[in-house]
């Protein structure tokens, strides 16, 4: 028995494993921007109870701070993609991010269920390898 068959299902294995990786970490990448969402949604809920002139701590990266004071608790600055950002409300923030929140769980699912048939061709690869396998141990070609 010729050994590309075996070459070549291995080579698909190889190839569809790299391709389950790639969407994983697409779902990985997904799931932090939703709680990045999440947080922000969180702290909006929290600015709502403060008024202007209240001292916060705003981060600045490697778990540092500076003190600032609230100037306008209604309007906040939000980014809408490709380095841009808009004036919104506080209501109408929390509309945008709950749409977010719903687009990226949609391609959350849209990526698990490609992961789910790229795993469900991985399985029968790995049967189709084991068959050519024992096909070729029982010729005496491995």
């Amino acid at each position: 028995m010729s050994r590309d068959p075996l070459r070549n299902l291995v080579a698909e294995l190889q190839y569809l494993e790299n391709t389950a990786q790639v969407l994983q970490q697409r779902i990985n990448l997904v799931d932090a921007a939703a709680a990045e969402i999440q947080m922000a949604s969180s702290t909006i809920e929290g600015l709502k109870d403060e008024s202007v002139g209240a001292d916060i701590l705003v981060p600045i990266g490697g778990g540092s701070y500076i003190k600032a004071k609230i100037g306008d608790n209604e309007n906040l600055i939000v980014g809408i993609g490709a380095d841009v950002a808009v004036e919104k409300s506080l209501s109408e923030a929390m509309e945008s991010y709950r749409t977010r929140v719903n687009e990226l769980q949609k391609t959350r699912s849209a990526l698990e269920r490609q992961i789910e048939q790229i795993l469900a061709q991985i399985e029968s690869k790995r049967q189709e390898l084991q068959k050519l396998v024992k096909e070729a141990e029982g010729k005496g070609d491995v």
